[in-house]
């Protein structure tokens, strides 16, 4: 008998606790300092109020809409980058992907909108301030 009470377990063994999955915190804000983050978003609030006072309605439009795109684009970045270093890096860039996508897709449609007012305020300029024609014959 003592070879049967041998294979029964022992009542005083310690049971092991279950692991419990913490729950997933929200998101910190990136490693970017408030000062500078503040910063950021003043200065697009600067250019939306300036698109408004502008004169000329398209550019106005322009820069209005620019101003909102880079907004979207800031806010979502914080987002991102906060996940990204919540999560532990590179296996996080997998779930991010699509958001990424949408960042980049942002940062062209702003890249294009600040392009196009550009063009059109160098034409403005050019007609405004035209360049004299030089003539061919300066060998008289």
């Amino acid at each position: 008998m003592a070879a049967d009470e041998s294979r029964q377990p022992s009542l005083e063994r310690p049971l092991r606790k279950k692991k419990v999955r913490p729950k997933e915190a929200q998101p910190k804000a990136p490693n970017v300092s408030p000062d500078i983050d503040q910063e950021r978003i003043d200065k697009l609030n600067e250019l939306q109020r300036n698109a408004i006072k502008m004169a000329d309605p398209l550019r106005g439009a322009l820069r209005g809409m620019a101003g909102d795109v880079f907004l979207m684009s800031h806010k979502l970045n914080s987002q991102l980058v906060a996940s990204i270093e919540d999560s532990g890096g590179l296996a996080q860039f997998e779930r991010v992907g699509q958001s990424f996508e949408l960042f980049l897709k942002l940062c062209r449609q702003a890249d294009r909108l600040a392009n196009l007012d550009q063009r059109i305020s160098e034409k403005q300029l050019e007609k405004a301030n035209p360049k004299p024609e030089v003539s061919g014959d300066s060998a008289s």
